[in-house]
């Protein structure tokens, strides 16, 4: 009888998907575009925010997830894209400095169950806090 369930026992962490998680975060980055006005009213300064997070969506393929060149580079595209955004809505603004705090992401790697064991990873950001200061 003890075959039997230690048989039972093996079949089903077979089938249980394997895999590793892990949570990164990506370096807080700063650029300043152009300088205030030597006679500039500190309080003139507008400052937009956003967390990118559920803009960026979730990610996936058969490996690379956690690659944080690719992390970055889709952090950078949303970013990109927000920050067009707000200079757009800003007209005759004067864009100071922008940029992302520290960010979170995780991923998972994996295998299908057998008999499959095909690759995947999966990825998302949990929070991507951006900014950018105008006067």
């Amino acid at each position: 009888m003890s075959y039997r369930i230690a048989l039972a026992a093996a079949a089903a962490a077979l089938l249980v998907p394997m895999g590793a998680q892990a949570q990164e975060t990506l370096a807080p980055s700063e650029l300043a575009r152009d300088a205030l006005p030597a006679d500039a009213d500190t309080a003139r300064i507008e400052i937009a925010r956003a967390d990118l997070a559920g803009a960026i969506g979730t990610w996936s393929g058969v490996r690379n997830c956690g690659d944080a060149a690719r992390v970055k580079g889709l952090m950078q595209a949303a970013f990109d894209r927000w920050i067009g955004q707000q200079v757009q809505a800003r007209p005759g603004r004067l864009l100071i400095t922008y940029g992302w705090e520290s960010s979170s992401w995780s991923y998972r790697n994996g295998r299908r169950p057998w008999p499959s064991n095909a690759r995947y990873c999966r990825g998302s950001f949990g929070s991507a806090k951006v900014y950018a200061r105008f006067y």
